[in-house]
């Protein structure tokens, strides 16, 4: 693991010059500190959205970092039409726990309800059955270079797995079968976001808010039901980044008029 002072921005930007579309270079930072805590465990993998790539140019920019010594053996993943970059040991590791786990971290917001609430013992069965699908592809995914491409199984609902490859304590679930559509009840409804920043620079002053890494949300009438979980995930965030970059977190609430999930 580098320390915080050993990253090499100028050698960052020179790997994103070659391999990535150019509108990524004014991205660096970002794409920087979100690669960097993947590969120190911060977080499970990273969802790429600051420009359109497909797997295998993705898998040979994350091959370069690697040659490079700015990261360790990293590894991506085509889902749909998304990419994520991931740490192999981690994301095994996070999908084993959540399998593992008793206590249900599901908030079901099917627009069929008039407002969101805990998701039912079965929709969470399911669910674990999903991510225990999921950890099971991982874990035969050799430790080669070579991207891992997963077609989603039956009754999958992508945005709970999106939710569950980011490493989100709490995920919003919907009911596929019922709804055809994507939309949900979550309109108007107080939401009480949590963010994560950190701060890789080591020219700029820890002070500043640095690049986001992690961002959900929770209704806010149901965060009292999930108080543990999200006191234990800030905790673990907190110590991770402790030991290797200066980090951020903080919460805000407010309503919005439609939500996309």
């Amino acid at each position: 693991m580098a320390a915080p002072c050993d990253l090499n921005v100028l050698e960052w930007r020179k790997h994103i010059k070659q391999k990535l579309p150019k509108s990524c270079l004014k991205k660096t930072m970002d794409i920087l500190s979100n690669i960097v805590s993947v590969d120190r465990g911060i977080k499970p993998s990273f969802l790429f959205d600051f420009a359109s790539v497909d797997v295998k140019q993705m898998q040979q920019f994350i091959n370069g970092t690697f040659k490079s010594g700015l990261t360790g053996q990293l590894s991506c993943l085509s889902l749909v039409d998304d990419v994520f970059i991931y740490n192999r040991a981690s994301i095994v590791a996070h999908l084993r726990k959540i399998v593992e786990r008793t206590s249900n971290f599901l908030v079901d917001v099917s627009n069929t309800l008039p407002e969101p609430q805990i998701a039912s013992c079965q929709c969470h069965r399911q669910v674990l059955d999903h991510t225990l699908q999921l950890q099971r592809a991982f874990s035969l995914e050799s430790a080669s270079p070579a991207p891992l491409e997963l077609k989603p199984g039956d009754r999958w609902n992508i945005s709970t797995v999106f939710g569950i490859l980011l490493g989100y304590p709490v995920i919003y679930w919907y009911n596929t079968e019922e709804v055809r559509d994507v939309s949900n009840c979550l309109s108007m409804v107080l939401l009480t976001t949590y963010r994560a920043y950190v701060n890789c620079n080591p020219t700029t002053n820890t002070d500043t808010v640095g690049q986001l890494i992690y961002s959900f949300s929770v209704p806010a009438k149901l965060i009292p039901r999930f108080q543990r979980e999200i006191d234990d995930w800030l905790k673990r965030i907190q110590g991770l980044c402790n030991s290797s970059m200066h980090c951020l977190l903080d919460k805000s609430s407010a309503c919005h008029s439609s939500i996309t999930l």
